[in-house]
């Protein structure tokens, strides 16, 4: 149960001119409003249900991944847009009560404060939107972009005059929070919380001691020991500032941080006694860093009590009593110290960055770099063999499945027969070398199959195109493995997964992209096969020397086995169901291949740039399904994947539904 807030007259005067100048200005900015644009009797009923509603998302907000979240802001956005001035001032007054009786579960100063700044923040910038006219699609965005960027930074500006006066009547407050805030941004990211993470934490850390505006000059300077009434005045301080902060929603997340940075591990601490997992990790790690800043740092009335090493070994005597031992041990890394030797911790919740992972892991970074440009090369060979068979056998799309056919048998043989491969020899220059002998296939395409000549039913020599796509596949099927197998090298254990993520989003826009390319290309030249090829041997040849350049990217075991990876993969219980669901799919799906081309040339005239352009939507598409999918609680499931199938199937009976499919 949060603390009371203390009565108006415990403030020093600085704070209460603050306090009563904005409850005076809430009630004149509303009055103003009413005069300059009142409520008109047509008015009432929706301002009614707006009201009704911003009450209601007042009481009940909604619980979401970073702690619960109330509608209140963008329905007073609507409000003000509707009926601005009056009508949203009295809304603003009216409809935001939060549970909280005041007198007794809140102070009415702060009941009339939180009101006042509400009513600011919306009455005056809704007046000068209200004064953009002109036609209704264009003003109603930019009025409410406008609305909100104002109302935005109104209540920062509010917000930072509160801290400013903080700050201003206590010399060490403004010192000790710059210091604590440092400090908590440093612990943030040797636990690689993730930089968003980091960031709210060094707001909270700045904002740590803004309750002590609620707290009298006597006490906070008071050069001894504070008596239990004292302690009992100085306790209000995190409800204070938290409830303060509160009342901005951009702040919203670093409240509950501010509320709890007196916790104890133990739960001998305050406002709520909370312990263990239970207080918020930044509360914990704003704990840590205020503590040690406070018998490192000097004060007022006394010089540092204990030099920086001293105050991390003080600090580390109370770990898994008052402090939580992950957060000492982080302050103990920064300070080149070991960590503590303690058991059963709980678990800290990293929250590992694609930046992060690419600024600490250089060598990734150029594998993936490599990856994502021989993913821009792809779709170049696939567009271009497609359109030559397509065209070169009078649009027979049988042809076009015996490509497809050829690919995937390709894939399954050397699967099964090479696939332990990346898992036995040096995968740097199996990766370069087989890159560069892709790259000289593809330069030597055009005269294999005679491009220039292949047109109509007796193109010479387009058949060769289908043992050269068996060769391409066999090959990919060795270095997409054994670029995968090199990661787990080249990253720490922790940033495996994200690191994976990268390289699959890598290259769904890489494919999306070389989709894209080779239909401008197809637009643009008559020899637009030939450099399609040859455009995709300079992908591979580029990728090549990049990797060429990463100092190792392991070489596996000399006892790996190179072939019977499927046998390895079936004995595997839990994967047997994924590998029928998979090859059931694999039969299902790629039977639209085909077709796909054939209804790229039956609904346009450049058929090639048509197919190029479907592939480009089916590649955002599935980015797209991959980012929402990776949502999912239940990503790993048979149900996520029978969800999957369903959906594909759906889509696919529409398409055939449309009229000329």
């Amino acid at each position: 149960m949060p603390a009371k807030l203390p009565p108006f007259r415990d403030f020093h005067l600085p704070a209460q001119l603050y306090v009563g100048g904005v409850i005076l200005a809430g009630v004149i900015v509303t009055a103003l409003g009413w005069l300059l644009h009142p409520v008109t009797p047509d008015q009432i009923p929706t301002l009614l249900y707006l009201g009704i509603g911003t009450q209601i998302g007042a009481l009940l907000p909604i619980r979401w991944k970073a702690g619960m979240q109330t509608v209140s802001d963008p329905l007073l956005v609507a409000t003000g847009l509707f009926a601005p001035g009056g009508g949203v001032g009295i809304i603003a007054w009216l409809a935001l009560f939060d549970g909280r009786v005041p007198g007794r579960g809140l102070a009415w100063w702060a009941f009339f404060f939180n009101r006042a700044m509400g009513a600011c923040i919306h009455v005056v910038p809704s007046l000068l939107v209200w004064q953009i006219t002109g036609p209704l699609w264009w003003t109603l965005p930019v009025r409410a972009i406008l609305y909100v960027m104002m109302t935005v930074s109104l209540n920062y500006v509010m917000t930072a005059r509160v801290l400013s006066y903080a700050n201003r009547r206590d010399r060490y407050t403004e010192s000790h929070s710059i210091r604590v805030s440092e400090l908590a941004g440093q612990l943030g990211e040797q636990l690689e919380l993730g930089d968003r993470e980091c960031e709210l934490i060094r707001t909270a850390g700045s904002l740590h001691d803004l309750g002590k505006i609620g707290v009298r000059d006597d006490i906070l300077n008071k050069p001894g020991p504070l008596t239990e009434d004292e302690w009992e005045i100085m306790r209000r301080h995190p409800d204070i500032g938290a409830d303060m902060i509160a009342q901005h929603s951009a702040l919203a997340e670093v409240a509950p941080l501010v509320r709890h940075h007196h916790e104890r591990w133990d739960g001998s601490g305050y406002p709520a006694g909370l312990t263990g997992d239970v207080i918020p990790f930044g509360a914990r790690i704003l704990a840590v860093a205020d503590s040690f800043d406070t018998i490192t740092g000097p004060r007022l009335y006394r010089q540092s009590l204990m030099t920086p090493l001293e105050g991390v070994d003080d600090i580390s005597r109370r770990a898994d009593r008052w402090y939580d031992p992950n957060v000492v041990d982080a302050l103990r890394e920064i300070h080149s110290l070991k960590p503590l030797e303690l058991a059963n911790r709980s678990q800290v919740p990293r929250r590992i960055s694609s930046l992060r992972v690419l600024r600490a892991n250089p060598w990734f970074g150029s594998l993936l770099t490599a990856i994502g440009i021989s993913s821009i090369g792809d779709p170049l060979t696939l567009v271009a063999t497609l359109v030559l068979i397509y065209t070169a056998t009078n649009h027979d799309a049988r042809i076009v499945a015996l490509a497809f056919i050829a690919q995937a048998l390709a894939t399954i043989a050397m699967s099964s027969a090479l696939g332990g491969v990346a898992d036995k020899l040096p995968r740097k220059p199996l990766i370069v070398t087989l890159e560069l002998v892709r790259a000289a296939i593809l330069v030597a395409t055009p005269v294999l199959t005679q491009v220039d000549k292949a047109a109509g039913p007796t193109g010479a020599r387009w058949w060769m195109i289908i043992p050269i796509l068996f060769v391409l596949a066999s090959i990919n099927a060795i270095v997409q493995p054994a670029r995968q197998a090199a990661i787990p090298g080249l990253v720490p254990a922790g940033q495996i997964g994200k690191a994976n993520a990268l390289v699959v989003a890598t290259t769904m826009i890489a494919g999306a992209a070389g989709y894209a390319l080779a239909g401008a290309v197809l637009s643009l030249s008559q020899q637009s096969l030939t450099m399609l090829f040859w455009a995709d041997a300079a992908t591979f040849a580029l990728a090549a020397l990049i990797v060429l350049g990463i100092p190792s990217l392991g070489s596996g075991m000399a006892s790996a086995r190179v072939s019977g990876a499927l046998k390895r993969t079936w004995s595997i219980a839990t994967a047997r169901p994924h590998l029928v669901i998979g090859t059931l799919a694999a039969f299902l799906i790629p039977i639209s291949f085909p077709a796909l081309l054939a209804l790229a040339y039956k609904v346009a005239a450049n058929g090639g740039q048509a197919y190029s352009m479907l592939e480009v939507v089916i590649s955002l598409g599935v980015l797209a399904g991959s980012i929402a999918v990776g949502r999912f609680t239940a990503i790993g499931s048979m149900r996520t994947v029978g969800a999957g199938l369903f959906l594909t199937g759906i889509f696919s009976v529409a398409i055939c539904a449309c009229r000329g499919a």
